[in-house]
């Protein structure tokens, strides 16, 4: 992996994070869950398509928290590995003024 795919997996990562420490964001994902719930129950049971559709909606919700939670860590990977080549890069550069 190139430093510039490290860089932009880090700065993703962190994006994500503060995405998902946002009370709006939290709060609109739970107002999004209520309300495709409530939807849900109100509608006629003899309206599959339409049930089905919102069920399926719903159930995005947690991919969408769980691919945030995948790019957070990939991100923290990103940072582990660039500060792993920073020392590396360092080491060889106080060895090569021995």
């Amino acid at each position: 992996m190139n430093d510039d795919k490290l860089l932009e997996d880090r700065t993703e990562g962190a994006q994500a994070f503060v995405l998902m420490q946002n009370e709006q964001f939290a709060k609109a994902i739970e107002t999004v869950k209520q309300s495709y719930v409530e939807k849900l129950f109100s509608t006629p049971v003899n309206q599959p398509e339409a049930r089905e559709i919102l069920y399926n909606a719903y159930r995005i919700i947690p991919e969408v928290i769980a691919h945030l939670q995948f790019v957070i860590d990939n991100g923290k990977l990103a940072h582990a590995e660039l500060d792993r080549l920073v020392r590396l890069a360092e080491t060889k550069k106080s060895w090569s003024q021995v």
